[in-house]
């Protein structure tokens, strides 16, 4: 056998290692006492024992340099290797993880023996070359080299890892026709072959070929079951295999306990749960961390907290489910109190611990605890494009965007889950201009965009109805040659409907080749939004006609069409397809949404009886029966059922206070609302804006400023502007103008840009203020410095002020520059004032005005004939103006 020239340069560069002290003393005493051959003639006739002792310290060490001496005293005592020291030599380099070697040295040798082959195809296939391993297997047979069990266990091997066109039966056949048919571990990973290829009936036939099968066998069947989503054909193979005699390992329950999660089914999960503590009175690890992810993902999470806390010694993989469980269900502040709590008990976090921990950050909005985090994920080795991904998320949920951006910047290595994160961020933050060009960038890096990157663009030029982006986008992706998927189609559609184009988006759903559930629901919904009842019930008839059953968000988008339109035909038939449908009986989302229906409609009996008939209630089921009464100024029926959710220990959340105190509000229960304070305050919801701004609104109708005062100033800078507007509305609805107009400079200086409705509030404070100067110059600004449209309410508040204070020429100016489409309400107001005023001339003109805008509106008529009669009496009359009309008829009569 040759030496590589490639291996006397590596020795030279090594530390100097005693060659003796690689053998032991009294296994070579005799074979190293001499070195020259000619005084140890066992020596030179390089016997079995010798290749046996040789062999042994190949196999030994993990040092490739000790290997490298080896290798180098044969070349040196020009001893020839066999295909068995060869085969040792070979495996030594490929485990020593010196792989260049090892290929070097397999193109010296002469001959090989099957474990040599062994060893280079193992190789080849850790080095993900699958093609070079298959034609290593065909070279092998051509040498007349036969296969062994462990040959063949690896070429299958290669062929799960990626099918590269080999014709698996024809393995197959090779395997039984050298007597290994039977073999349980060739069978197994057979099996692993035909699950990946979704080939479940060449799996089942094998599985049922076969006579002898031990527990591996039947647990690598049942697990393809598991992997496939059968769940059923699972469990009946479990129970068979039980009755079989075997007793299930940790691997098998693992494997059941995976798809009972995936699916769901918490009566199977528990059933497992209860085999497993009687077969195993101690869990492994394993166990115990499969039935925490299983609880969690049935939405017990009591029970997953219960098997959490009685597992004695955690790894870092039971901390980090329980840490991304609490993420999952939103209880961010207690997956961060674990995450410390496991450093504590001196688990160091994984990538996965971190990333748990910054998405419950990212969750809570706690910049100061995330930037703790981010400084330990770097100190522990560097941010990956992982971790990465989840930082950026967590900055740009704390409004940091620039760190965000710098994050990205100095991650290493940028895969493309990190740039599709990077683009969701600018998505999220309305700025599509930067996620265009990072997408443009993307390309340039030879990362080719997939379809999360051009779904997040997609769903943003929705949400801000950006059309003509999101059709440049269209066409771009059509023109990089993606491939059309369902997801990219959805989203389409979904994005030209939030624009308003429903034609476009009819255009991409019939071009569909696949449609899902979630296809014909946003069809659903564009008509149900639209209010196209008929054509909404169309698409929701024909997608049962083509086999797609709808789900709960279907059935919800229609019983929200109802909110805005009855039509009883379309109400018998929907509610006669949800009493056949268990989907009703089933989910509680749909039940929740007929409860707000009824309630919209003021059916107080029918909602109360879906609640009674309920078998539970969640926090969204309180709510919405809260809503319903608080919407019929019951707010004793509020409070009832308030108690009655708390005593079926149903947490509240923030919407349930807002829910309760808005309802306060309307009926100005001043009490009411400060024991609801107490209770917010209590649960910590108290500093929630949008919860802060219906408290302070609540107590400005009840008249106590200074408690509204309060909850503003609780918000300590983190008021957004419908807070601003609300403390503003409380100050003008007292007639406190002075202090509305400091406040809103307060919010300019705070650099919150307003809105209409924080000119209204002001308008409303002026007018009751009685400062038509003030009125004057914060309507000039709203108009000119803020690009703001006025509407009927600002134009009405603002004639109303001039009416009242003696300025109908500046009154009859602004009502004359009114948009067209917000002139109703002005007309009556401004004729309001000619009334108040007895101008007559002026009632005239606006009289004219008024009925050829809208000569059919009966309010006008009733003004006019109010200011007819006030003027009659000063002997004038202008009847002729209104002439004859049906409504002044009747209000006449």
């Amino acid at each position: 056998m040759r030496a590589s020239s490639g291996l006397s340069s590596p020795l030279s560069k090594q530390r100097h290692i005693s060659f003796l002290s690689l053998f032991k003393r009294d296994t070579v005493k005799g074979l190293l006492a001499d070195r020259d051959e000619s005084l140890n003639p066992e020596f030179s006739n390089c016997n079995y024992s010798r290749y046996t002792i040789v062999s042994s310290l190949l196999s030994k060490d993990d040092d490739v340099r000790h290997g490298m001496l080896i290798h180098h005293y044969l070349i040196l005592k020009e001893l020839e290797t066999s295909q068995f020291l060869g085969s040792h030599l070979l495996h030594m380099y490929f485990r020593c993880e010196s792989p260049e070697d090892g290929f070097a040295f397999y193109r010296s040798m002469s001959d090989m023996n099957v474990y040599s082959w062994n060893h280079l195809m193992e190789a080849y296939i850790d080095q993900r070359e699958i093609q070079r391993t298959v034609e290593l297997f065909d070279r092998m047979q051509s040498a007349a080299v036969l296969p062994n069990k462990f040959t063949f266990v690896i070429i299958l091997r290669a062929l799960y890892e990626k099918p590269v066109g080999v014709n698996v039966s024809r393995i197959h056949v090779y395997i039984r026709n050298s007597g290994l048919g039977d073999d349980n571990v060739i069978n197994t990973a057979l099996l692993r072959i035909h699950g990946e290829g979704c080939r479940m009936s060449d799996a089942t036939k094998l599985f049922n070929s076969l006579t002898a099968k031990d527990v591996i066998f039947w647990t690598a069947m049942i697990s393809l079951y598991a992997k496939e989503g059968q769940l059923d054909e699972a469990f009946h193979l479990f129970d068979k295999m039980q009755h079989q005699y075997l007793i299930p390992t940790t691997v098998t329950f693992v494997s059941l306990l995976s798809v009972c999660a995936k699916h769901t089914a918490l009566n199977e999960g528990s059933r497992l749960h209860t085999l497993i503590v009687a077969e195993f009175p101690n869990l492994d690890i394993a166990l115990n961390n499969a039935l925490v992810n299983m609880y969690g993902r049935c939405d017990c999470l009591d029970d997953a907290c219960s098997v959490f806390d009685n597992i004695v010694e955690k790894n870092v993989v039971t901390w980090t489910s329980m840490i991304t469980l609490y993420d999952q269900k939103g209880y961010g502040r207690a997956g961060i109190l674990l995450f410390h709590r496991m450093q504590a008990e001196s688990i160091m976090p994984n990538q996965f611990s971190f990333v748990g921990a910054i998405v419950a950050c990212a969750c809570l909005e706690v910049l100061d605890e995330g930037k703790h985090v981010h400084t330990q994920v770097a100190e522990s080795g560097g941010v990956d494009a992982v971790a990465g991904a989840a930082l950026l998320n967590m900055y740009e949920k704390c409004s940091k965007l620039e760190d965000a951006e710098k994050i990205f910047n100095a991650v290493a290595t940028q895969d493309q889950v990190l740039w599709n994160a990077m683009i969701s961020v600018y998505t999220r933050c309305g700025k599509l201009r930067e996620a265009i060009k990072l997408l443009e960038c993307m390309r340039e890096q030879g990362l080719r965009p997939d379809k999360v990157t051009f779904s997040n663009i997609f769903n943003a030029c929705g949400a801000f109805s950006q059309k003509l982006n999101g059709e440049y986008l269209h066409t771009y992706m059509m023109e990089s040659d993606l491939e059309p998927e369902l997801i990219l189609g959805n989203s389409l559609v979904r994005m030209y409907a939030h624009c308003g184009d429903i034609e476009h988006s009819r255009q991409v759903f019939d071009g569909l080749i696949e449609r899902d559930v979630v296809s014909w629901t946003l069809m659903i919904a564009v008509y149900a939004t639209s209010g196209q009842s008929e054509t909404m019930f169309y698409y929701f008839d024909q997608m049962q006609q083509e086999g797609q059953l709808p789900d709960k968000v279907t059935y919800i988008s229609v019983l929200d069409s109802f909110r805005t339109t009855c039509l009883q035909t379309h109400w018998k038939r929907l509610r006669a397809r949800l009493e056949s449908s268990d989907i009703f009986h089933r989910e509680l989302a749909v039940q929740n949404a007929l409860i707000t229906l009824f309630g919209k409609w003021g059916n107080l009996h029918d909602a109360e009886r879906i609640f009674t008939k309920m078998a539970e209630h969640d926090v969204v089921t309180w709510n919405a029966l809260i809503a319903l009464y608080g919407d019929h100024g019951e707010v004793r029926s509020v409070f009832k059922t308030f108690r009655a959710m708390l005593d079926e220990d149903v947490n509240p959340n923030t919407v349930t206070f807002i829910t309760i105190v808005s309802a306060c509000a309307s009926q100005a229960h001043f009490i009411e609302a400060k024991i609801m304070h107490m209770w917010a305050v209590e649960g910590g919801f108290h500093t929630d804006n949008t919860l802060a701004t219906a408290l302070l609104t609540t107590y400005g109708k009840c008249g106590s400023i200074e408690d509204a005062r309060s909850c503003f100033d609780l918000l300590k800078g983190e008021q957004n502007l419908l807070a601003w507007n609300a403390i503003i509305a409380v100050h003008a609805q007292h007639g406190q103008a002075k202090e509305a107009i400091e406040i809103f400079q307060q919010m300019e200086q705070a650099r919150l840009i307003p809105d209409s409705l924080s000119f209204l509030a002001l308008l409303v404070a002026c007018s009751h203020a009685g400062l038509p100067h003030e009125a004057r110059r914060l309507f000039t600004m709203m108009v000119h410095d803020y690009d703001i449209l006025p509407s009927a309410d600002h134009c009405g508040c603002l004639i109303d002020l001039f009416g009242r204070t003696g300025r109908l020429d500046e009154a009859e100016t602004l009502l004359h520059s009114v948009p067209s489409q917000s002139q109703k309400l002005p007309f009556a107001t401004m004729l309001g004032a000619c009334k108040s005023e007895n101008n007559e001339g002026r009632g005239e003109r606006v009289a004219k005005y008024a009925l050829e805008s809208n000569s059919h509106n009966p309010v006008y008529y009733v003004i006019l004939t109010n200011i007819q009669s006030a003027l009659l009496k000063h002997g004038n009359d202008f009847s002729d103006t209104i002439g004859t009309s049906p409504c002044l008829s009747a209000v006449e009569s």
